[in-house]
């Protein structure tokens, strides 16, 4: 008899702490979605910024060759004309 009243006591307490337990637990989950509610509302209100800004590449500028812009000398779509030309001369 005593013992199943132990065991009951025991059983009441852990379902004491349990209770408590769950209080807490809700209290920081409430805690952090208010935090994480408050962190969506000041990014919204803030004004865009942009993280990584589009560079435009700078086209690479013609070296002797065709004199046309766009692509180096070693990658001239004209390079057969620019060789026959410097050859006859």
């Amino acid at each position: 008899m005593q013992r199943e009243h132990d065991d009951t006591e025991r059983i009441s307490r852990l379902e004491a702490e349990r209770q408590l337990l769950e209080e807490q637990m809700k209290k920081l989950l409430h805690k952090e979605l208010d935090r994480l509610k408050y962190l969506e509302a000041l990014r919204y209100s803030a004004p865009q910024q942009i993280l990584n800004p589009v560079v435009k590449a700078k086209q690479p500028e013609s070296r002797q060759g065709c004199g046309r812009t766009g692509h180096f000398y070693r990658h001239c779509p004209d390079m057969e004309e620019i060789f026959d030309q410097k050859d006859e001369t």
